[in-house]
């Protein structure tokens, strides 16, 4: 079941998780940036890291998010983090989280005292930068990057796997865990969560996170008890994945095709009361994000502008916006407009009245088709 490939794969995974560097044995590179989509890789490294380093030196690690403080007291804990060394504390581990992607009001201040403090941060302190986006225009990247050449920086990007590497990836965590799943099992589990070739050039983001399979592989680890995973077992407790039938249903509404709109509206919601409102208000999300492009688009096309500068500004591959100009040619902007105020108010009554999901869901197929 496992090739090379896995092999290899779990050494490097085992490289992921190896102990946190320390004046040991790296003479440079002190200072980390790990940045992507996969949160779920980046969270788990860092982690290890922080447990290794309570192991070794007895003493808790520094962790600042910026998400979590602002203002003068994130200013405050930056800088004396980056400054606060003594003699008598050797060894620090530093993890400062999302300050890269903060809005440029609040970042000027924040950035200019890392740029200060960055190059003169002793080598016995180690720094990890985690951002999942990052804007590779801004001072404080290109700074990372020019530190990079030095060896004094290590940049590094993870994204979330897909295809071979996504496969791989569980087979290792089963390997790790003791237990089997045939091939064909394997792949109906992904096919749970991935959507397929013709839906994904909607977006270039993979329909999963690596933190929602983690999670389902639990769940049918705690179920199974050490036994083989069938595919018996994959049915009863997952369900498909949201986005694909989301972008069938959007697909049937843009065409104004009725029978395959409320086909596709009635696989979208589960039985289950709670839970449907639930994922009913994720459908919203992902309508809300389509709509925003088709109105995008539409707008950037009827002020003339070509398919290639409208692929540029929105840094679509041009096969993504073929598909969406194609399913909107037939739409005003105007009506664009309205099912997308509609979207809005629906999300409103989701959230503030005891109306149940399949009826507001219904309210939203009926304004397309009527549109």
């Amino acid at each position: 079941m496992f090739s090379v490939k896995n092999i290899l794969y779990m050494k490097i995974s085992h490289t992921l998780h190896s102990t946190p560097p320390t004046p040991a044995h790296i003479k440079k590179s002190h200072l980390f940036l790990f940045h992507g989509n996969d949160t779920f890789t980046v969270s788990e490294k860092i982690n290890f890291w922080i447990e290794e380093f309570k192991k070794k030196y007895d003493r808790t690690p520094t962790i600042i998010d910026a998400q979590i403080l602002s203002g003068e007291q994130l200013f405050n804990n930056i800088r004396d983090a980056l400054q606060g060394y003594t003699l008598f504390d050797p060894v620090r581990l530093i993890v400062i989280r999302h300050v890269f992607s903060m809005k440029r009001v609040d970042a000027e201040r924040i950035h200019s005292c890392i740029l200060e403090h960055l190059e003169h941060i002793p080598e016995t302190h180690f720094i990890v930068f985690h951002e999942e986006t990052i804007d590779k225009r801004i001072a404080l990247y290109k700074k990372c990057a020019d530190l990079k050449k030095k060896h004094i920086f290590i940049v590094e990007e993870f994204s979330i796997p897909t295809g071979d590497a996504l496969e791989t990836w569980i087979e290792t965590r089963l390997v790790l865990k003791k237990i089997s799943m045939e091939g064909h099992v394997l792949k109906k589990f992904i096919a749970r969560f991935t959507i397929p070739e013709y839906v994904s050039t909607y977006s270039e983001k993979p329909s999963y996170t690596l933190w929602h399979i983690h999670n389902e592989l639990e769940k049918l680890l705690s179920y199974t008890g050490g036994a083989p995973i069938t595919e018996q077992t994959i049915e009863q407790l997952t369900r498909e994945t949201t986005p694909s039938h989301v972008f069938e249903y959007t697909e049937s509404l843009l065409s104004r095709n009725v029978p395959a709109a409320y086909r596709n509206s009635h696989a979208l919601l589960p039985r289950n009361t709670t839970q449907a409102k639930s994922e009913l208000l994720g459908i919203i999300a992902f309508l809300q994000n389509q709509f925003r492009d088709f109105l995008t688009v539409k707008t950037f096309s009827e002020k003339g502008m070509s398919s290639s500068a409208i692929a540029d500004i929105l840094t679509w591959n041009p096969k993504r916006l073929w598909i969406v100009q194609r399913n909107i040619h037939t739409w005003s902007l105007n009506s664009l407009r309205e099912v997308y105020k509609d979207i809005t108010e629906v999300e409103r009554l989701a959230k503030s009245s005891s109306l149940p999901a399949p009826i507001l869901l219904h309210r939203i197929t009926l304004k397309c088709i009527q549109s």
